[in-house]
């Protein structure tokens, strides 16, 4: 059992992406699933203009940042816990936790890109929506921003890993 693991900063790193993953899930999610684009499948009634150019957003964007949201966030537990029962500091284990945390870095920022322009686009098309319909621009905003945030942490821990 590697305990000590948890005592470096790369595993300080690990247990902050599990709270700011937290964090995400919990403001990525509520955005996603509350919102009535989503709620309501205005999604699925959402035309282009043809006058102003601007093209409804693709569904998948939104349903990608969920998925890597989720994958990510349960993958880091599963590297906490067997970097705890493991040694994971030395070879290939090391290499594979340090591409992981690469790996994943890059897919969340790509994910949150996508959300925030998502959102953007979502907030085009219907003007904001009013009072009664929520689109959840705000929150989705913050959800890629936060994303962003987190996506450097796994940068930094990856090159942590890489480094010790």
């Amino acid at each position: 059992m590697s305990v000590q693991h948890i005592r470096s900063p790369a595993g300080m790193g690990k247990i902050a992406i599990i709270v700011l993953g937290i964090v995400v899930l919990s403001v990525g999610l509520d955005s996603h699933f509350n919102s009535a684009w989503t709620e309501y499948n205005m999604h699925k009634y959402c035309v282009d203009n043809p006058i102003t150019g601007i093209k409804c957003p693709s569904f998948s964007l939104e349903q990608y940042f969920v998925a890597m949201i989720i994958i990510c966030f349960v993958l880091s537990l599963a590297s906490l816990i067997a970097s705890i029962l493991l040694d994971t500091n030395t070879g290939v284990m090391k290499l594979s936790d340090a591409g992981y945390h690469g790996v994943a870095a890059l897919l969340l920022f790509i994910a949150a890109i996508v959300y925030i322009f998502s959102a953007e686009k979502i907030h085009d098309i219907v003007g904001g929506g009013n009072r009664i319909i929520k689109f959840k621009r705000g929150e989705k905003l913050a959800a890629g921003a936060l994303t962003i945030i987190h996506a450097l942490l796994y940068g930094i821990v990856g090159f942590l890993i890489f480094r010790s």
